[in-house]
């Protein structure tokens, strides 16, 4: 059984916070899109490349290239 104590604040008010209806639209998770939607859209981007991945991949190869070359020689 708790103490209850007017230092920390009343009661009253803590039981009033907790009465409130939670609304959904206020959380962080909430999404206007269905699951399956939000799906399609992540798998698309997974399968799916962008010339900025090539381009990286091809400067990353080239730097193992070099220091591959220069190991060696």
């Amino acid at each position: 059984m708790a103490v209850t104590s007017g230092y920390l604040g009343s009661e009253k008010a803590h039981t009033e916070h907790h009465e409130e209806e939670h609304d959904p639209r206020e959380s962080l998770m909430y999404d206007p899109l269905p699951r399956g939607v939000m799906n399609d859209m992540v798998m698309e981007s997974m399968q799916t490349t962008s010339w900025k991945f090539w381009v990286v991949l091809g400067i990353l190869a080239f730097l193992v290239a070099t220091c591959f070359f220069y190991a060696w020689g």
